[in-house]
């Protein structure tokens, strides 16, 4: 083991979900299969692009084209331009919705009470626990100073409700809290959980009656027979766009909890059990496979995966893509 190691959030949370994955991707660095499902990664990606705009004031807008330089893994790495052609027209389509609805709801820019101190901004700190010296390293959503109170935002996309239920306990944020304070020498008060529903509800049509009401009150012309009124009611019931009866409110949700002092203690020794065992991960024969549906769903390794565990060659699994909406329902 050397002096000092780097570990981040990411990394950490892929070995805690499973060792066989970890041990694909950051041990024998495999390259996940080119069809792999990363919908709810991918409007991630765009929604906190948008955010990130938005807190900077410029609105919750998507460029055409931007630069970036995290890795896959969570860390820093060479800076590169990406486009939004890079990604599906359906999730460009999903999170431009949401980022309007966004401003919708909170307005195009931050509030005035609100002095932006930074944002996606990469912090490091290095930390000594159980015999283990490591250097964390992580990139904030943003750091925010409300009342002369440090927050530290957390922009969260998610397809189910009930996300924000286990954010007083993740540790990411407990991991954030270390790298701010190490970095600016101040207390962070708490931590705000900007929570985005990605669910996009059905636009719903009016009825005939609903219309010809309307045309009523609006002082139409009266129509000469029931049957007239009817037919006209179902020709426009056919051409109407339809509504969104959901407002913006209901896709957002923002959740303000903080982090003890204990809390960091025990995530540090989260970290540090954490790079004691990747150091015995060599080859897929340490591993301990996790499987399951919410571990197996996303992840680019399972047609490899599935087939070592069956004992067959892998192009005998069959491997079954879920869509992170189909489960949804109103």
């Amino acid at each position: 083991m050397s002096d000092e190691e780097v570990i981040n959030y990411s990394e950490m949370s892929t070995l805690a979900r499973c060792e066989m994955q970890y041990v694909y991707a950051y041990k024998l660095g495999v390259a996940e299969a080119a069809d792999t499902n990363k919908r709810g990664l991918h409007r991630g990606t765009l929604i906190h692009l948008g955010g990130d705009n938005w807190l900077r004031g410029e609105g919750a807008r998507l460029p055409e084209t931007w630069t970036d330089d995290i890795n896959t893994g969570g860390k820093p790495g060479e800076m590169r331009t990406l486009s939004l052609s890079d990604f599906d027209p359906e999730d460009v389509a999903r999170a431009r919705w949401l980022l309007a609805r966004y401003e919708q709801h909170y307005g195009s820019r931050p509030p005035s009470s609100w002095n932006v101190i930074s944002s996606e901004e990469w912090l490091t700190t290095t930390v000594t626990v159980d015999g283990v010296t490591y250097r964390i390293v992580g990139r904030t959503d943003g750091l925010i100073e409300i009342e002369g109170m440090l927050w530290l935002r957390e922009l969260k996309s998610y397809g189910s409700r009930g996300r924000l239920k286990t954010v007083h306990v993740e540790p990411q944020p407990t991991i954030y809290k270390r790298l701010v304070e190490d970095n600016y020498e101040r207390e962070l008060f708490g931590v705000m959980f900007d929570g985005v529903y990605t669910y996009e509800w059905a636009l719903k049509k009016p009825t005939q009656a609903q219309l010809i009401e309307q045309h009523i009150a609006n002082g139409g012309l009266p129509f000469p027979t029931k049957k007239a009124a009817q037919e006209w009611a179902r020709e426009e019931v056919a051409h109407h766009p339809g509504f969104q009866e959901h407002g913006p409110e209901e896709s957002f949700e923002r959740v303000f909890t903080d982090r003890s002092e204990v809390q960091v203690e025990l995530t540090e020794k989260v970290l540090a059990a954490a790079i004691k065992r990747r150091n015995t991960l060599e080859t897929l024969d340490d591993a301990i496979p996790n499987v399951g549906q919410q571990t197996c769903n996303s992840c680019g390794f399972k047609a490899r995966c599935w087939a070592r565990l069956a004992g067959d060659d892998e192009s005998d699994i069959e491997v079954l893509d879920w869509d992170p909406d189909a489960e949804l329902s109103e």
